[in-house]
């Protein structure tokens, strides 16, 4: 896995190939162009050369023509890219964001209780996402298809499921002010 800050455009159009410039150039969001050129340039640092990326049906990203498998995430401020041969999530947030304001509306009682660190809204969130993005398909409830089912925040170490799938290693860390929650 790679994070990184996200630097300014100018900067990460330099880092890029000419089609990825050409495809963030039709997004009409700065913010979104700063995001995309920066996983891109994220991808490229991590695994040594440019490549041709695509989307899935889903919106998630791929390495055309690899067998490698690649989640991205980002917030305001860092990108986070994961690769593996197998099926792969990441989810960063900045521990800035308060999330315990929206706890009850991601989290079944059961889930609440599964940690009292005073980071944990932050790492069910990170977790939820991590497992909804290795999904790649449609959640229509986010609370009752995605399950949190162990919390060891002390290792990083959550354990979750997909629509009542066997459990699912999640790994979770703090990197500069952020939660990153990893899966494969």
């Amino acid at each position: 896995m790679h994070i990184e800050p996200i630097g300014e455009e100018e900067q990460l159009i330099q880092q890029v190939s000419s089609e990825d410039c050409a495809l963030v150039a039709t997004f009409a969001s700065a913010k979104r162009r700063r995001e995309a050129l920066a996983w891109r340039a994220a991808l490229y640092r991590l695994i040594g050369t440019t490549v041709q990326t695509s989307y899935d049906e889903w919106g998630a990203p791929t390495i055309v023509g690899s067998r490698l498998h690649i989640g991205v995430s980002h917030s305001r401020t860092h990108v986070a890219v994961i690769l593996s041969e197998e099926p792969c999530a990441v989810d960063i947030e900045s521990l800035d964001r308060d999330f315990s304001k929206a706890f009850e509306r991601y989290l079944t009682p059961s889930e609440q209780a599964l940690s009292t660190d005073m980071h944990y809204p932050a790492v069910a969130w990170c977790a939820k996402e991590a497992l909804y993005k290795l999904h790649r398909r449609g959640i229509d409830d986010i609370t009752r298809e995605l399950s949190i089912i162990e919390a060891d925040l002390t290792n990083g170490r959550l354990r979750g499921s997909i629509k009542g799938s066997a459990p699912i290693d999640i790994l979770v860390r703090k990197v500069e002010g952020h939660i990153v929650a990893t899966i494969g």
